[in-house]
């Protein structure tokens, strides 16, 4: 839940100011809500391969279009400061997110399940600290 409300800060922070930034930000809350709903049903139930598949589907959505059109897009038109190094962490963070959501699909005790959705709940807290770290140097004034 505090990857929700740091990524609700984030939005009300940038809501506005890009047409595109603003549909990924919308997109970054479906995609943690769905993560949430999947780890509120752990230990008890196992989430359906189905809502494991949507979830997954949605990162990797999620995760192109961070890199494909809202990092593409913002550095064009803005200075793009110190944040390349930023933009390297991110992307090395990515490629552990595929390849941890590629085993989450392939999944199917539950205790590992848990482990691997708390795996992607590291990587994921980190992969959004690194770009609102990124929004700030980017749009800060």
């Amino acid at each position: 839940m505090a990857m929700l409300e740091h990524s609700s800060q984030t939005m009300i922070r940038y809501a506005g100011r890009d047409a595109v930034l603003d549909q990924w930000l919308l997109h970054r809350q479906w995609m943690i809500a769905g993560y949430c709903e999947l780890v509120r049903q752990l230990p008890e139930n196992h989430p359906s391969s189905e809502a494991i598949g949507h979830w997954c589907a949605e990162l990797l959505d999620y995760l192109s279009a961070s890199h494909f059109k809202v990092f593409a897009e913002l550095s064009a038109h803005r200075n793009p400061c110190d944040a390349s190094g930023l933009y390297e962490q991110v992307t090395r963070i990515t490629k552990q997110l595929v390849q941890a959501q590629d085993d989450l699909l392939q999944t199917s005790d539950v205790q590992r399940l848990a482990k691997r959705l708390s795996h992607i709940g590291e990587l994921l807290a980190a992969q959004l600290d690194l770009e609102d770290q990124w929004l700030h140097q980017l749009l800060s004034p």
